[in-house]
């Protein structure tokens, strides 16, 4: 039996996209770059809530 073959599209203009393009998952070098530009500008963002601890690079050792 053979796998169904799943399509893709491109998450920047919707696209249809093969799995073996150089630019995969995006259709072209515009939209890889535009996407690229995107993160780099601030238009895009991962919002998540920061604990406390979170900001801190490293944690002190604890004191016995």
């Amino acid at each position: 039996m053979t796998e169904p073959i799943k399509q893709f599209s491109c998450p920047r203009c919707g696209n249809k996209v093969e799995k073996s393009l150089k630019f995969f998952p995006f259709c072209s070098h515009h939209c890889k770059y535009s996407d690229l530009y995107g993160w780099l500008e601030g238009t895009y963002r991962i919002s998540t809530h920061l604990s406390d601890d979170s900001h801190t690079a490293e944690k002190k050792p604890e004191e016995k």
